[in-house]
């Protein structure tokens, strides 16, 4: 602008433009018209003197228009022509670039508003997955895997091919043969017998490892807790296992003739691993109340065993059906075995074989049942504590007493009775109280030694009356209804023959250090 405006108006002169200062414009002489030079001010200063000049053009113009002689009105309006223009031009250029940083501003929240709602959209799904469940599955054909409770069954296809991989025994088919005797022909329908029920209790094991177990541990995993598998099924994979080395070694002997088989002493063989259906006996009544519960509050695996009771290789029956077989089936091979002991002729070395065999294999159902009466009452036992609110001193050990009876009475007072559950053992006697939720809260826990029992007249409130005397305690007197006399009658009877037996047992000895 100032070439233009020094070359037209023909001036010998030189502008200092110190507008970064004091935004004047001072004219001097020098040669060289229409040449500008930026005197001592360093690049900074510049730069600023030039922002200053291009934010106020018009100021500018009048400056130079003061400093001319007496300029022509063609040439102030050409100047003031030329500033206009300079002046749009670089409102222009300043403009784009504001407007440019504006719009990048704008982009750049936008980029930040869009990751901020693809992450909270990302933190929804995964929310959603977790709630609902999360299914995946390949193109190739494997089962699906299910990983969350609400899943439903229906909607995804059941893993079959942990059954059909088992390679079970086919059905046994019984093979007509000739006999020299009834006898003879009896004892081969007990061998047949044998084999049949022995063939259908290894399919039926089948069924529970390879539609209920396999699946519950790969492709439903995390449906049920893992204690709830192991409660459920134990160590039922072992005793296939067992079945069938059992099975082939029966399907061996029925083959050779019957004065040769040795199936007395197949069993001898196979009755260390026998004693494995201990384990799982005694966890027996544990997998039955733990599949009522499961199948209460878990409707997803209810869905599940409704599912595979509904196929045909389930043949109709229930899951704790098939829990149950092992049991069923350790306590019917005495049977079996004392039956073809009795078929047997006398002469036969396989006499002696169902002999030995028939004693071990009753010991073993005898260890099982003994096994199961034990953790029955173990089990009985911790159920018991936990159902105290606020079990203290005995009541958190009471898996190291034996329960006697246990039974709902009611407490009686002058004016009314209240219900109270009586669990009586054999070193001490608790009245709780129950309370909401199916708890109980401990009244009285009275040691045999201090306690006496008696008749007691039957009041306005209350009949069937028996009095607990307590001398030690301030509570002296205690009265108890039963439902009826009879069962008044049962608890005093208890009550008086377990103080007896105490009486009469010897101390005990005293700790040896």
């Amino acid at each position: 602008l100032l070439s233009v405006i020094l070359g037209r108006a023909g001036l010998g002169t030189v502008f200092y433009f110190a507008a970064a200062y004091d935004c004047r414009v001072q004219c001097s002489p020098c040669s060289g018209a229409g040449k500008i030079r930026a005197g001592s001010k360093g690049p900074d200063e510049q730069e600023s003197a030039t922002v200053v000049f291009q934010a106020d053009v018009a100021a500018f113009v009048d400056l130079v228009l003061k400093n001319l002689d007496e300029p022509s009105p063609a040439l102030a309006e050409d100047i003031r022509a030329r500033g206009a223009e300079i002046k749009m031009r670089c409102e222009g250029k300043l403009g784009r670039k504001k407007s440019r940083i504006k719009s990048d501003k704008e982009k750049e929240k936008a980029d930040r508003d869009k990751e901020k709602a693809e992450k909270e959209k990302e933190k929804a799904e995964k929310e959603k997955e977790e709630r609902e469940g999360k299914r995946t599955a390949s193109v190739s054909g494997s089962p699906l895997v299910v990983t969350a409770k609400k899943m439903k069954i229906d909607d995804v296809p059941f893993p079959r091919h942990h059954y059909d991989q088992m390679k079970l025994p086919c059905q046994w088919v019984r093979v007509e043969r000739e006999y020299e005797s009834k006898e003879l022909k009896h004892r081969a329908a007990i061998v047949n017998e044998l084999l049949e029920t022995e063939t259908g209790y290894v399919r039926d094991l089948g069924v529970l490892i390879g539609l209920y177990l396999k699946p519950l541990q790969h492709e439903f995993s995390g449906l049920i807790a893992d204690f709830d598998m192991n409660r459920l099924f134990k160590n039922v994979e072992y005793l296939l296992g067992v079945n069938v080395e059992l099975l082939e070694r029966l399907q061996v002997e029925e083959k050779k003739p019957q004065e040769e088989q040795r199936i007395g002493n197949v069993f001898l063989d196979m009755i260390g691993k026998l004693a494995k259906y201990n384990a799982y006996s005694a966890n027996n009544d544990i997998a039955a109340s733990t599949l009522e519960k499961l199948m209460q509050e878990n409707s997803t695996f209810a869905s599940f065993v409704e599912k595979v009771h509904c196929m045909d290789e389930s043949r109709q029956q229930d899951l704790n059906s098939y829990i149950i077989k092992p049991f069923q089936r350790i306590c019917r091979y005495p049977l079996l075995i004392k039956e073809l002991h009795k078929h047997t002729p006398e002469e036969w070395e396989e006499k002696q074989m169902l002999a030995d065999a028939m004693e071990q294999i009753s010991s073993t159902v005898k260890g099982a049942n003994e096994a199961k009466r034990v953790t029955e009452s173990l089990y009985q036992m911790v159920e018991l504590q936990n159902s105290f609110v606020k079990p203290e001193g005995e009541l958190k050990q009471l898996h190291k007493h034996k329960l006697v009876a246990m039974d709902e009475l009611k407490r009686v007072t002058k004016s009314k009775t209240a219900k109270c559950r009586c669990i009586l053992f054999e070193n001490m006697l608790v009245l709780a109280k129950p309370v909401a939720g199916g708890k109980l809260d401990q009244s009285e826990m009275i040691p045999l030694e201090q306690l006496l029992v008696c008749p007691e007249p039957d009041s306005k409130v209350s009949v069937n009356n028996f009095a607990i005397m307590i001398p030690t305690s301030k509570r002296a007197k205690i009265v108890m209804s039963a439902p009826s006399a009879e069962k008044r009658d049962e608890w005093m009877q208890l009550l008086v023959s377990i103080m007896k037996e105490k009486a009469c047992a010897p101390p005990t000895p005293p700790l040896v250090e």
